[in-house]
Formats: C-alpha cells, structure tokens, sequence
C-alpha cells in the first residue's frame, strides 16, 4: 500500500509518503521486549518469498528493513497492540518532531 500511495501522490504532485519510521522502530522494540523479536504468526496468508519482502520494506526507514522483511518472509507480523496508549504517543510525538 506505501509504495502505491507514494506513486498515486507523486501522480498528484503532493509531498511524498514517508514511512512512521519511530512508531515502527517503537512496535519492534516492544516486540522484542515481549520475547518476540520476530513478531507473531499470522493468521493469513502465506510465507513471502525474502526478495519478495525485501522489495515491500524498502519504504521504510533503512535502520529497520531487515528486521522488517524477516518478520515478513516468515508471515509473522507485529501488531499496533503491543504499543500502550503511552509509547503510542511518545512514538508520534518523537515522528513529528523529526519530521519538522
């Protein structure tokens, strides 16, 4: 989905998309915090092929792509839910902050 909006908003001449880098890297630190630093399995969908997940994380950040499309390639995934309404917010406020 980032990869088509970022197109569909470069079509339409608006900023690029960019990646929730810090809600990311906060949901995969609280993963690993869990004891599940390769997230959760799925419940869909099948195993992506690892060129397959390479290629879907390269719209994030650079620091998290390999943490991200291994959890991808092994159909795991980490849910919002494992952010508390407190890291939730701390993790945005830090996004915008770095966005400004």
């Amino acid at each position: 989905m980032a990869t088509d909006a970022g197109a569909r908003a470069a079509e339409l001449g608006l900023p690029p998309v960019a990646p929730a880098s810090e809600l990311h890297r906060a949901m995969l630190a609280a993963a690993t915090a869990f004891g599940h630093p390769g997230g959760w399995p799925a419940i869909e969908g099948q195993a992506a092929a690892r060129q397959e997940a390479e290629r879907l994380a390269m719209v994030l950040s650079s620091d998290i792509r390999e943490p991200v499309s291994a959890i991808v390639a092994a159909c795991h995934r980490v849910p919002e839910e494992v952010l508390g309404p407190s890291e939730m917010r701390a993790a945005l406020e830090r996004q915008a902050v770095g966005d400004g």
